[in-house]
């Protein structure tokens, strides 16, 4: 019995410590021990945009990598609507019809790259031909390199019809002669700067797009 009396004061002590404790976490909402956290039911963070409040998900302004009106932004904007679409091989191609349409403007032949050009620039190639033909001359061309080739403007418009610029530097040799004479051999390459601009709508099934101005 004595040494129950001489630890009944600790005995006292930490029953006064545990309701302590358990008051304290009552009036200050505190997590104690092993208690679990709470979990919220809000899964999506908030973010503040001056006085407004909205969620990460919601705006249409977040859909977009890039800044809205950018030209990377735009190019985003295609690849959204045509899925075959990317930039380099896009370039790749537009250099593929470059050589292939300069080709056919030199030697006069532009039905086979009529589904490549628009009627406006056709006409205008078909009477530049036809007034060398006229003159008797034939004009030489050939493509030496590619020094630059990049898109440098895009262009969509409210029902997604688009434009893409596309500015070429390339080494060329050009040569305007009389009749069916034969090109100088010796021709030095000049350094050709020109912007050609290919267009089609996005919302559109077609892999096609047109050339639609050269400057």
């Amino acid at each position: 019995m004595e040494d129950f009396l001489k630890y009944i004061d600790v005995i006292l002590l930490g029953i006064l410590i545990v309701v302590l404790l358990f008051v304290f976490r009552r009036l200050l909402g505190k997590r104690v021990g092993y208690e679990k956290p709470e979990v919220s039911t809000n899964n999506y963070p908030e973010v503040v945009l001056g006085n407004n409040t909205k969620t990460v998900d919601s705006p249409e302004e977040d859909k977009y990598k890039y800044p809205i009106g950018s030209l990377m932004q735009k190019l985003e904007v295609i690849t959204e609507h045509d899925i075959s679409f990317s930039a380099k091989t896009f370039i790749e191609s537009s250099k593929k019809a470059f050589e292939m349409i300069v080709k056919a403007y030199a030697s006069g032949s532009l039905d086979g790259v009529r589904d490549f050009i628009s009627e406006k620039v056709y006409e205008s190639f078909y009477q530049s031909s036809q007034q060398r033909r006229s003159e008797g001359q034939t004009l030489y061309v050939d493509i030496k390199q590619f020094m630059l080739a990049e898109i440098i403007d895009v262009n969509i418009d409210d029902n997604y019809d688009t434009q893409i610029s596309v500015k070429y530097v390339s080494l060329q040799s050009r040569e305007l002669v009389s009749g069916l004479q034969s090109p100088s051999m010796n021709q030095k390459a000049t350094e050709i700067r020109e912007t050609w601009v290919f267009a089609k709508n996005i919302k559109e099934n077609t892999s096609i797009w047109k050339l639609v101005k050269t400057y």
